[in-house]
């Protein structure tokens, strides 16, 4: 729902009733109504059809006021999951981005109790504001698709104060990385590390039976809530391999080098072999409660150490056959590396001993 506040001044008349039409851009009349003020402020809502701006047709005390609004563009499979609040409340500020930021919101529907939500947002005065609003979109749209256990899901939109926010459940112990390196004490058992390394592990292996190639893999991208599930997520860089052919033609566009397959660093190709390899990234940084990978690697010479064959060294907590597994993920033939199944299984197994 796009709100729209009009100031007009009733300085001479007073506080009164205002009569508001709305035109679409084709000028076909979508709404009348007649809007009392509150202190001079006249606060009218309507449904944008499509993107554009909109005429606004004011009529107080004789006056006859014109004005336009730009919409939002919401894509038509997105229409059904707008939801309006009867309360909203931003708060804490969860993660911030580039362009854009993930806040805690309280929010109540009509007939439910209020509740908490992650809800990701773009910074406001983007500079870039139109096209990322389209990402933010599309991202919806791809977790729209999802429903497993380990895989964000999607809670709906809401228009608040001509801010969009995506909305997702409240994921309170925050992403797995910090996680692992604030409670390094605590996680003694690697017990405890196989199935947060299992849980992204199916997450996984549903996206692959999808077909969808997550391409930014990585513990920073995956959250904790207070029930220890682990719930993959950031979906911006995710695509369908079956919908296009899936190389990055932007060369200059920031990537996760680190977590990166070498195919990748070469050719800019990316498969769910690729991901498998960002897998055993993550699987690293899980054994090594939240090291960065490559430490004493520069960005820049990561290319060169992995087609050399070098590869990360094995974590001190870390079994001989979860380090295999890593291992089998770096593997330089993507061919020979491991099906997401195959690595649940063997987690699996892993998790027995």
């Amino acid at each position: 729902m796009k709100k729209c506040k009009f100031n007009v001044d009733t300085s001479k008349a007073g506080d009164g009733e205002l009569g508001v039409r709305v035109l679409d851009v084709n000028g076909k009349n979508i709404k009348n109504e007649v809007v009392q003020s509150v202190n001079r402020i006249y606060e009218c809502s309507f449904t944008p059809t499509e993107p554009g701006q909109y005429d606004v047709l004011v009529c107080f005390a004789g006056m006859n006021i014109r004005g336009k609004v730009d919409t939002i563009s919401i894509p038509e499979c997105l229409r059904p999951y707008v939801r309006e609040p009867s309360i909203f409340k931003p708060g804490n500020i969860l993660g911030r981005g580039e362009f854009g930021e993930v806040v805690e919101v309280s929010v109540q529907f009509a007939g439910t109790q209020t509740e908490k939500y992650a809800a990701k947002m773009l910074k406001d005065g983007s500079k870039f504001a139109s096209k990322l609003q389209t990402q933010l979109f599309d991202e919806a749209i791809v977790m729209m698709g999802f429903s497993h256990r380990n895989v964000m899901s999607f809670d709906g939109i809401v228009f608040n104060n001509d801010q969009v926010y995506v909305l997702m459940p409240l994921m309170k112990r925050g992403n797995l990385k910090e996680y692992l390196r604030q409670n390094k004490e605590k996680l003694k058992n690697t017990a405890e590390l196989i199935n947060y390394a299992q849980q992204v592990s199916w997450g996984m292996e549903y996206l692959s039976s999808l077909e969808f190639v997550h391409r930014d893999l990585a513990a920073r991208n995956c959250l904790l809530n207070e029930e220890d599930d682990v719930k993959i997520a950031d979906f911006g860089m995710t695509r369908n391999i079956l919908s296009e052919n899936y190389v990055m033609k932007n060369k200059s566009k920031k990537l996760p080098l680190k977590w990166l397959a070498p195919e990748v660093l070469r050719n800019y190709v990316f498969t769910t072999e690729t991901d498998v390899w960002s897998y055993g990234v993550l699987l690293w940084e899980i054994f090594t409660y939240g090291r960065e990978p490559y430490d004493q690697v520069p960005s820049a010479q990561v290319a060169s150490f992995l087609e050399g064959g070098m590869r990360l060294n094995k974590p001190d907590v870390a079994s001989t056959e979860i380090y295999s597994l890593m291992k089998s993920c770096w593997d330089s033939d993507p061919q020979k590396r491991p099906s997401f199944n195959e690595i649940s299984s063997r987690l699996k197994q892993a998790a027995r001993k």
